[in-house]
């Protein structure tokens, strides 16, 4: 199987990438007791450590979709590539890094003439313009440092890059899993002791410690990312089951059950079929993608390709999908921090493009703007979940392409044919009443004679 999947992408042309990333290392997102004097960056901001990460991912791009895959130029050229970040400054810095390891310095643009040396200067007063002018000599900017716009377009940063904090449904959805208190007491209990220590160290009471767990969990994750000490109650073991627990929260309440993943990939796997169906067709220039995104973004995608999410992506984490030529057909690798992952109904790690823009639409909710902006007042709010089937009775849950017709015809069908079975045992049983009637009156009509 790997020598088969080796030959046929030697054989094939790649001809369009999309990638969603997690942002680099950063700060935590609220502070704790232990933070204290160690995040001057301020909450929630992306660390030099993340900087550098992104810019070795993009090394790697460089080696990998330049040099060998001959994908784009060596150089920026805007047809060919597309960047979009979420709003976020940690997302945004994670993106300009990733570009600058696959565009470095040395690769970015001189002046069109030695003539522009002395006319490219501002309309305002620089000190010190003869020197800079020397030390920039033709470049337009040090060390040829190349820019790259990067997007936060509407659409595609509220739905495909944020949808916990834009899809209105899905928010209502993840509030509602949020107040299920018997089901995640259940979670809680399984870490008892991780939470009694957690009590200990921030002298607060249970319902406090189990609140803002995540929040601790992020910042322990941050801490133990570059070296910090910790509290010394928590050892190792209790780090571990710090994070466990607080990713277990998180997934009960934003990734479960399926539907929730379902609702906040949609946006983002339909946009990336998108790109790749255009890449294909060659509707479009541009040859890479890159969707500068948070964990829960990375999270989210794995659950709806159902893959294995059952631990939290690493800051930096990466989804590609490589869209390959071979002959006349066309076929779709992806691959999660570099690993070859097997999509369900492919049959194989190189998928036809067909069978998973297939797979794509059928995990995909129709409609899904008209879904993420149901008005609160028309969501049940009586039978909202379904937690012990894991499932919501609530429009767009299901398993067909077309959801809502799909449903409601088959209903009618159900209906139609229900009536048609009563009609005609009622039919059967009249003509029987009927023939027994005539066949008892035929008998004392003899017996007079």
């Amino acid at each position: 199987m790997i020598f088969f999947i080796l030959i046929t992408t030697v054989t094939s042309r790649l001809v369009g990438v999309v990638e969603l990333c997690r942002h680099g290392a950063r700060t935590p997102t609220k502070l704790w007791p232990w933070d204290t004097g160690r995040w001057p960056e301020g909450l929630g901001e992306l660390l030099p450590e993340g900087m550098r990460q992104h810019y070795f991912i993009g090394q790697v791009l460089r080696t990998r979709y330049i040099q060998n895959q001959k994908l784009i130029m060596p150089f920026y050229y805007q047809p060919e590539i597309f960047v979009y970040s979420s709003d976020h400054n940690r997302t945004l810095m994670s993106a300009e890094s990733q570009i600058q390891g696959l565009f470095p310095n040395g690769t970015g643009p001189n002046l069109r003439s030695s003539a522009m040396i002395t006319i490219a200067v501002p309309p305002v007063n620089v000190t010190n313009l003869n020197k800079l002018i020397n030390s920039l000599n033709m470049s337009a900017l040090p060390g040829n440092i190349q820019l790259t716009p990067i997007h936060t377009d509407d659409t595609i940063r509220q739905y495909a890059l944020n949808p916990s904090s834009s899809c209105q449904y899905y928010m209502y959805l993840s509030d509602q899993k949020s107040a299920m208190s018997s089901e995640l007491q259940e979670i809680f209990d399984k870490y008892n002791d991780t939470v009694n220590v957690v009590m200990q160290v921030l002298n607060c009471s249970r319902a406090y410690a189990q609140k803002n767990m995540q929040n601790i969990g992020g910042s322990v994750t941050c801490n133990e990312f570059m070296g910090y000490a910790l509290p010394a109650q928590f050892t190792p073991t209790v780090i571990n089951n710090i994070q466990e627990l607080a990713y277990e929260i998180k997934s009960f309440t934003q990734f479960k059950p399926d539907f929730l993943a379902r609702l906040a990939g949609t946006p983002f796997m339909m946009q990336m079929i998108g790109n790749l169906q255009n890449c294909m067709s060659g509707n479009i220039t541009q040859k890479f993608f890159l969707y500068s995104a948070h964990d829960t973004d990375i999270s989210f995608i794995l659950a709806f390709l159902q893959l294995d999410f059952s631990q939290p992506p690493p800051f930096a984490s990466t989804i590609f999908f490589e869209l390959y030529q071979y002959g006349v057909n066309y076929y779709v690798n992806v691959k999660y921090n570099d690993v070859l992952q097997l999509i369900p109904t492919c049959g194989g790690y190189n998928c036809s493009l067909d069978t998973f823009v297939k797979y794509v639409q059928f995990r995909s909710i129709p409609d899904i703007i008209n879904v993420c902006n149901t008005p609160v007042y028309e969501m049940n709010q009586t039978k909202n979940l379904k937690a012990s089937k894991e499932s919501f009775d609530l429009p767009g849950d299901g398993d067909s392409m077309d959801l809502k017709w799909y449903f409601w015809f088959s209903f009618g069908v159900y209906i139609g044919l229900l009536v048609l079975i009563l009609t005609t045992i009622i039919v059967v049983c009249i003509k029987k009443v009927n023939k027994e009637l005539t066949s008892s009156q035929s008998l004392i009509s003899l017996k007079t004679r």
